[in-house]
């Protein structure tokens, strides 16, 4: 399935292998992908670039680092997706409390991950589009 309009996602992975496979897979689905390699250069990106959806891999997922998207969330609206190793039973548990809007386990089939994709998309789409109604009602 390919998206309508030019979707762009961050993608953050620091194993090169794992990071080089995911972005061919997601631009061969019809993605725009921007790489960031560290914590700085993803705020830096989001805060310049129009970003639609940000995936974080393991390095970016650890229950310290998880903090990390309640920042990222101060400064961007795009839904962060986080793909890892369940490092700890409460990880995905503590990422959706942060405001991560999927929490993917590792290994995940490249199809069932773009489904994920798909959904949250959707998902936020449905809900930009609720927000304009209530906007557009007279008070």
């Amino acid at each position: 399935m390919q998206p309508s309009t030019k979707i762009t996602l961050l993608l953050a992975e620091n194993d090169a292998e794992v990071r080089s496979r995911l972005q061919s897979f997601l631009n061969h689905a019809g993605y725009a992908v921007v790489v960031a390699h560290s914590h700085e250069q993803i705020l830096w990106t989001v805060a310049q670039e129009l970003i639609d959806l940000v995936l974080l891999g393991s390095a970016f997922a650890s229950t310290p680092a998880l903090a990390f998207c309640a920042e990222l969330r101060h400064i961007s609206a795009a839904p962060i997706v986080i793909l890892a190793k369940l490092q700890h039973p409460d990880d995905p548990m503590i990422a959706f409390y942060l405001g991560v809007a999927d929490y993917i386990a590792m290994p995940v089939h490249y199809t069932l991950l773009l489904a994920h994709i798909t959904a949250v998309l959707r998902r936020r789409r449905k809900g930009m589009l609720r927000h304009q109604r209530w906007r557009l009602l007279p008070a």
